[in-house]
């Protein structure tokens, strides 16, 4: 009987394990179509504005501006260390000496950007960086590009950047310079726990791209779906260049999600169809002679795995062309169309892989319970031979 509820328990987990990745599978869908119309509305809607052409009638408009970024003198500073770079942003990226999880489930020693709570107190680091020195960005004052004002969050979508390789001297909260960066340990070639190293980064692009909503003076944010199109872009890009871009950064998403979706699908139901396959032996068990169990072939068992790989990939097609489809009457008929065919594939399946382990000729002998005598002779022996 405990056999018995392990494969009931075991079947109901694949069922639900199927239906959570056909539900996963659906969500991450929604999601694609969900960007894919929140990219084609941006797509119909934008007008591009070169080199910043502003026109008051565009505003409460969506805009694409391209062309080449301009600032006030002197660019961007970091105004703790003094550090600039004649362009639209600089970065300053701070590591602290700290303890890190190693792979063994221990502790060991090194540099990261993120301030790391061990949760161990022989190995305890800083709970901050000292004075403000943490990692930050800055922007040059007045950054536009014809009459748009670029934001700060616009410049820190840019990615052509390149490391500053000298470094100003400075004695600032008690740092240093040493070689490419700025930092406080007294010896950087041996660090100790705490110790704090600075480098440096700039945007390297003057030509520059921004999308966004017109209004006062500027492309300001703009939402559709939980997709935000308050974005900036290194070089001069074609409105077709920046669709491309946005699809291309909803793609990494929605995929990872499509593919867990599938996979849980497909192992939800070769969980449910060996187990159901299971507990139908086990149930067709008490009309053998013998009381003996039926146990499947080699055969069987893979024809019941490829049945679970085939049920789970096609549930999760079937969700596909739904959702594709935009209907959800569809996906009902496919899906008990698809369930229909499976029992009866199934069935056919659990008859042709079930052995006889017992000759039609073996008589029927109950099984005695203990202590239970058998009325008339003992055929029992006759049945070993």
């Amino acid at each position: 009987m405990k056999n018995k509820f392990l494969k009931i328990a075991a079947a109901v987990l694949g069922v639900i394990l199927l239906a959570s990745g056909i539900a996963l599978t659906a969500m991450s869908l929604a999601a694609r179509a969900d960007a894919a119309g929140a990219i084609k509305e941006f797509e119909d809607d934008s007008y591009v504005r070169e080199d910043g052409k502003y026109v008051n009638d565009f505003d409460m408009y969506l805009v694409i501006v391209p062309g080449e970024a301009e600032y006030d003198e002197g660019g961007a500073v970091d105004p703790i260390f003094g550090v600039s770079a004649d362009s639209v942003l600089l970065s300053r990226i701070s590591e602290m000496y700290q303890w890190l999880p190693s792979g063994s489930g221990g502790f060991e020693k090194g540099w990261s950007e993120e301030l790391v709570d061990t949760g161990d107190a022989e190995h305890k680091n800083p709970a901050a960086y000292p004075a403000s020195t943490g990692s930050g960005e800055f922007a040059a004052a007045a950054v536009h590009i014809g009459g748009f004002y670029v934001g700060d969050e616009q410049l820190s979508c840019l990615k052509a950047r390149e490391r500053i390789g000298s470094l100003p001297e400075t004695d600032v909260h008690g740092f240093r310079t040493e070689g490419e960066y700025i930092t406080n340990a007294e010896d950087l070639s041996s660090p100790e726990i705490g110790d704090v190293r600075i480098r440096y980064e700039y945007v390297t692009s003057r030509e520059i791209t921004i999308t966004g909503m017109q209004l006062d003076g500027r492309a300001q944010d703009w939402t559709r779906d939980g997709h935000t199109f308050y974005h900036g872009f290194d070089g001069r890009l074609s409105k077709a260049d920046v669709v491309a871009e946005y699809r291309r950064a909803a793609a990494p998403v929605v995929y990872p999600m499509l593919a867990a979706g599938i996979a849980a699908a497909i192992c939800g139901a070769v969980v449910a169809v060996i187990s159901l396959s299971a507990l139908i032996g086990y149930s067709a068990s008490v009309t053998l002679p013998l009381g003996k169990k039926r146990k499947f072939s080699a055969a069987g068992r893979r024809a019941e795995v490829i049945y679970g790989v085939l049920l789970g990939a096609l549930s999760s097609a079937l969700t596909a062309s739904a959702m594709f489809a935009g209907s959800v009457a569809v996906w009902l008929v496919l899906s008990v169309a698809l369930f229909a065919t499976f029992a009866v594939v199934f069935g056919v399946n659990i008859i042709k892989h079930t052995p006889r382990r017992v000759r039609e000729e073996t008589p029927y002998v109950p099984i005695l319970r203990r202590n239970e005598k058998q009325d008339g002779p003992d055929v029992r022996g006759k049945n070993r031979k």
